[in-house]
């Protein structure tokens, strides 16, 4: 069952619903009225976030790169080239911090 609205709220943004009850000893206890069911198979978890983190890499990689391909090109005539390997190393290194970080 989908529900898109709870006591007049708009539930599409909203991650989950908390109520604060009361028990018979007098303590609070949490209970979860709503919770966003995750998309996806539990299997494919792993895998999704191992791309979702190559992918992260990449783009860093690919603007370091930029940057300093256009450094590069504006301090001297076909810098790009002359400097191809130092800003590849140099974005290569970036991208994979990004990759390889230990948590």
């Amino acid at each position: 069952m989908k529900f898109t609205s709870f006591k007049g709220l708009d539930l599409r943004s909203v991650k989950r619903i908390v109520v604060l009850q009361e028990d018979w000893t007098g303590t609070v206890q949490p209970q979860v009225v709503f919770r966003e069911r995750r998309k996806g198979s539990r299997g494919l978890r792993p895998l999704e976030k191992a791309i979702r983190r190559l992918n992260v890499a990449q783009g860093t990689a690919a603007g370091v790169y930029l940057e300093g391909h256009e450094r590069s090109n504006s301090k001297k005539r076909n810098g790009w080239f002359k400097d191809l390997r130092k800003n590849l190393a140099r974005a290569g290194r970036r991208g994979g911090k990004k990759l390889f970080r230990i948590r």
